[in-house]
């Protein structure tokens, strides 16, 4: 009450009122207008109600306050004497001021790095960046309140929906859903890799609308040095909802998120390798069994079939003997390539011998995978009279089907293909 607001301490610090560290200003000469202050109550010859004395907090950074004195019990104008004491107190005050205001700031970063490890140690539950996301959004509701959130992820010029938790009912932005980096506020923290707090979006030109009721936006970049992982949003129906705080805690999310999702994604390009064959790069026979086990639980859950494909390359020591181990190696890593080309992204391709190879064929009953096969068979034969080998390459293939009503093992399916591509190449040779 009644005290000296910061952007008046100039004024009052100047050098033509100084004395020793402190500032003297006599009524007369006082450079603001009435009000500012508490008045005095006593006058004397060498002391007027109104005059101002003022000795600065010096911290370490400069100037962090002042104490203001009036009503001298000498009545007389300050001397250097009488400043001494005062100006003694004044540092010890600062000193004791800085070192609560450290103390304080100490226990806050405290708290912080309780929160952070905390944070972390929840992040690092999970075994995926699919299942991160989503779970980090869910976290986040734990400590901060919003209606909308969203994850995306950079793709290019674009930003793609990766995970999204909504209250409100038919959100814009959906799992799934693609945006171009210079849409709306998220493509505007994106582009320029610096968070952004909106206390009204209904007012910012950049915003495109999630929801009729959204009125308050925080986005921050997900940042991993210079690349660009992505952006996590939150927004709310109230006006001004988030704050300072929010900000860098969204920030240390942001930063906690982006060193997770790093370390998942080089554990999973690890564990890709190990389970692909160096040659084709297809996935290998380690990988094989948990696909399989996989995807008959989801056939078996949704009553679907499930088929598999074993294919056998004729006459491929022909094409060794003939051209040599590294011509061969590349006409395996062709057969790779038109496999992979003419199948459904959903369907696996393995190598499952030398020159043999498995096909894993989802929601996909007999009748289905002969007609792949046919294809594959076509596509096969004509980019192999591309290659000048000296006759078309083809394979022999078997076929086994996964019923839900007579369930088999991984084991059974594989031996009943084997049987039956066995079967049909003795056909073919015959």
């Amino acid at each position: 009450q009644g005290g000296l607001p910061p952007h008046l301490r100039s004024q009052a610090f100047q050098e033509k009122f100084r004395i020793s560290r402190s500032y003297y200003i006599p009524y007369d000469q006082v450079p603001w207008g009435p009000g500012i202050g508490l008045p005095g109550r006593k006058s004397s010859d060498g002391w007027h109600p109104d005059d101002f004395l003022f000795i600065p907090l010096r911290g370490k950074r400069g100037i962090i306050g002042h104490i203001s004195v009036d009503e001298p019990v000498t009545p007389k104008a300050p001397t250097l004497e009488m400043l001494a004491p005062l100006e003694v107190f004044a540092d010890l005050a600062a000193l004791a001021v800085e070192r609560a205001s450290e103390l304080l700031e100490l226990e806050k970063h405290k708290e912080w790095l309780r929160g952070a490890f905390g944070l972390a140690h929840k992040l690092s539950r999970f075994s995926s960046v699919e299942e991160l996301l989503p779970g980090a959004l869910e976290i986040i509701r734990g400590e901060l309140r919003y209606e909308f959130g969203a994850v995306l992820l950079a793709a290019g010029e674009e930003l793609v929906v990766a995970a999204a938790y909504s209250t409100l009912p038919d959100p814009l932005y959906v799992v799934g859903q693609r945006l171009k980096k210079e849409m709306g506020l998220v493509g505007w923290v994106a582009q320029e890799r610096r968070s952004l707090r909106v206390d009204d979006v209904r007012k910012d030109p950049r915003y495109v609308p999630v929801h009729p009721e959204i009125c308050s936006e925080l986005a921050v970049p997900i940042l991993s040095g210079s690349e660009l992982f992505g952006v996590l949003d939150v927004e709310s129906v109230e006006l001004g909802r988030f704050r300072k705080e929010d900000e860098e805690f969204l920030q240390a999310v942001a930063e906690l998120l982006a060193v997770t999702m790093e370390g998942l994604r080089a554990r999973e390009a690890l564990r890709d390798l190990s389970l692909r064959d160096p040659l084709t790069d297809l996935y290998n026979r380690r990988y094989l069994f948990e696909v399989l086990a996989r995807e008959i639980r989801r056939a078996q859950r949704y009553e679907h079939f499930l088929s598999l494909a074993l294919l056998d390359l004729d006459r491929f020591r022909e094409i060794n003997n003939r051209f040599g181990h590294a011509q061969g190696d590349e006409v395996l890593k062709g057969v790779a390539k038109v496999l992979l080309q003419n199948l459904r992204v959903c369907d696996f391709v393995f190598r499952y011998g030398g020159d043999e190879f498995l096909l894993v064929l989802p929601e996909t009953d007999e009748a289905g995978a002969e007609e792949a096969v046919k294809r594959l068979r076509q596509k096969l034969r004509a980019w192999s009279r591309s290659q000048d080998l000296g006759w078309v390459l083809d394979f022999s293939a078997g076929i086994a089907t996964y019923h839900p009503q007579s369930p088999k093992t991984p084991e059974e399916l594989l031996r009943e293909a084997d049987a039956r591509m066995y079967e049909q190449k003795r056909a073919r040779l015959a």
